[in-house]
């Protein structure tokens, strides 16, 4: 997320929780969500199959 993003997604924030979004900024941060979401499963994927090759493949010490 750039900056940009990033202060779209603070702005959207609070909209919702002063209750003055519109419908579609509501739906507009929903989209942010979903992406950040996606983007932490696939972080957490990423380090238990990486955890599961260390064990299969442990590195050797030098």
């Amino acid at each position: 997320m750039n900056r940009e993003q990033f202060n779209r997604f603070n702005l959207l924030s609070e909209r919702v929780m002063q209750q003055t979004a519109s419908t579609l900024e509501i739906e507009e941060l929903n989209e942010f969500l979903k992406g950040w979401n996606q983007s932490v499963e696939s972080s957490v994927i990423n380090r238990v199959h990486l955890r599961k090759i260390a064990k299969v493949h442990p590195y050797e010490k030098r």
